[in-house]
Formats: structure tokens, sequence, C-alpha cells
């Protein structure tokens, strides 16, 4: 034991690397016989060498020094973390999810962590406009709706050839007179009081050329008059693509008249305008689909 300490203190009091591996009987290969300060001992495949945090970092294929800040795919190869591939590593292996109205969605409470808020979807979720905002939506039928006696569309039902074929029924607008007809909505409890949209889709049996429609609504609160004017009619104007084709016209906004609260009952009226347009034949109207914007 004290000729084995004295051999290692013999080793340690070397002046030089040299002088210590010729005590060990170790070829050191190219290690200098003064280290310098903060270089690396690798190994080259045959020998041990000593080389400089820069040189040691290329030998170990580890890029300059400036660049190890931001480890990138061609620092780590094909297991690189970048967003399309934590995308897929997460969400391959789920199912689409089919949300309707009526469903519930739970949200963490922003004011409360330890708390979660459920969320009941009236409509349809409006994803890109963030903040909560959904939008409610209705589609109002040829049934739900009562003519303007005076100047009235005619309401026909169109049988189909077979029982694979749609029947439907439309109002039929005349393309000389102005007639018109009236439905009616309860607008959702958390309206927030914007602006509706609202949309005609119709048809046409023949003819070609553009229909001129005109929307317009009132809203009425608990105790209003339902007798008040509406004015300030919107206009909505659309091509027949091809006739006995479904056609969604553009969309129209406008707000209802009336100073309009949440939960109002909404009353729209929607005429055909044919001194507006050219179609030289009934414009026949399936149905109109309105949307309210509502809070969370």
């Amino acid at each position: 034991m004290i000729e084995a300490t004295l051999f290692w203190r013999q080793v340690l009091k070397r002046a030089n690397a040299g002088s210590s591996r010729a005590m060990l009987g170790i070829t050191g290969g190219s290690l200098p016989d003064s280290p310098a300060d903060g270089n690396f001992l690798v190994g080259d495949g045959s020998d041990w060498v000593q080389e400089s945090g820069a040189t040691a970092r290329s030998s170990l294929g580890l890029g300059a020094l400036a660049t190890l800040g931001t480890v990138g795919p061609s620092q780590i190869d094909n297991n690189a973390v970048d967003e399309t591939k934590l995308k897929d590593a997460l969400v391959a292996d789920f199912s689409e999810v089919v949300v309707a109205a009526g469903d519930s969605l739970l949200f963490g409470d922003a004011s409360d962590a330890g708390k979660t808020k459920r969320d009941t979807i009236q409509g349809i979720l409006d994803l890109a406009g963030g903040g909560g905002i959904t939008r409610y939506e209705a589609t109002i039928l040829p049934e739900q709706m009562v003519p303007y006696l005076s100047t009235a569309p005619t309401l026909a039902r169109t049988q189909g050839a077979n029982v694979n074929t749609p029947s439907y029924e439309t109002w039929a607008f005349d393309q000389t007179a102005n007639e018109s007809l009236f439905f009616g909505i309860r607008a959702p409890a958390n309206w927030d009081l914007g602006n509706l949209t609202l949309e005609v889709i119709w048809t046409a049996a023949s003819g070609s050329g553009t229909v001129a429609w005109r929307a317009k609504a009132g809203a009425f609160s608990d105790d209003d008059a339902i007798a008040n004017d509406m004015a300030g009619a919107t206009g909505i104007t659309d091509t027949l693509l091809a006739t006995g084709d479904v056609h969604i016209s553009p969309t129209a906004t406008f707000t209802p008249e009336n100073t309009p609260a949440a939960g109002d009952y909404i009353i729209f009226s929607l005429d055909r305008n044919p001194p507006s347009d050219s179609l030289a034949a009934d414009a026949l109207l399936l149905a109109v689909r309105l949307q309210f914007t509502t809070t969370g």
C-alpha cells in the first residue's frame, strides 16, 4: 500500500504529460506535454489527441457554438420537434368529433384556474372569431312564412319524379308584380345585438338573368305593438346559374328596426323587386337562412 501511494505521488509530481506517460508506460499519441486551458481529450481512432473547444465540437458534429442556442432539424436530423411533427404526433390518432346544437363544451375559467365553465352550443361554433363568439343559425321553410295578402306570392308544391327524388314547397314570386311575405323568429337570449345576416335559397324553372330580393326586419319586445313600420330594406341580387338548381344568394347584413334587444321576437319581410332584376320568370323561394351573432 505504501509503495502504490508513493508511485502515484511520483506520477502527479511529473513536470509534464510526457514524463507521466513514460512513468506509466503509455503511448499517448499527439498529446502535448502542456495541456491548454479549455481543451478536450478526444480519441481519433488510433490515438488520444488534445483538441480545442471549436475543433472538438466539429469532431462531435455539434457545429458552431453560435448555432447551439437554436437546435433545429439539421442538428438532430429526423428527430426534430417542429410544428408539423408535433401536430401529427398529437392529432393523427384522433377521430373527427362532430359537435351538434345542444352539446356542451367545457372551458377553463380564466378567473379561477381551479374551475371549468360549461357552455351549451346553440348554433354554429365560430372558431375563427375567437373570444367565445358563436353564431345562432335558423332556416325558415315556406310553410313557416305568411304572405302579404294584397300582393302575395303563390305557394306551390313540386312533386318528385319518384320516391328517390325530392318533393318540395316554394313561394313563386312573380316577374312583374312586387310580391312579399313575412316570417318570425325569437332572437337568442345571448344575442350580442350585432347585425343579422340573411341568405335567400331559391330556384327557377325557366328563364335567365338576375333576381332582386329585398329584406327588412323589426324587433318586438314584451308589450310592444306589432303594428310598427319596418323600413330600410336591404337588397340582395343573385344570378340564375341553371334552371332547377339550388341557388344560395349572397349574404345580406342589416339591423332590425325598433331598438332590438336580446330575446326579442323578430319579424322579417321578404319581397322580390322585379324592376331591379332581369329574370323573366317566377323566382321560386325554397328557404331563408338567418344568423345571429351571440356571446359565449
